[in-house]
């Protein structure tokens, strides 16, 4: 059913939207990634295990250095 909804859209639209809502829910939220890029912008020679450092504190668990990695690369 999926098969034949995304192929309707393709040949109605010429296109095919992902769907909002789907896939695995993001680990930090707006707030948070502006806070990762606010402290790499004002030290862009800073460790990621720096930047985890500095996150806001009432964060648990605190973003890995992985996740804050694929944010500052979205960022760029």
């Amino acid at each position: 059913m999926v098969v034949a909804r995304c192929w309707q859209q393709w040949i109605t639209e010429g296109r095919v939207y992902r769907r909002g809502g789907s896939g695995r829910p993001r680990n930090t939220n707006d707030r948070e990634d502006r806070a990762i890029r606010r402290v790499a912008t004002s030290a862009p020679t800073i460790s990621l295990a720096s930047i985890q450092r500095h996150l806001p504190p009432s964060r648990h668990p605190v973003p890995s250095r992985e996740t804050i990695r694929r944010r500052l690369t979205e960022l760029a």
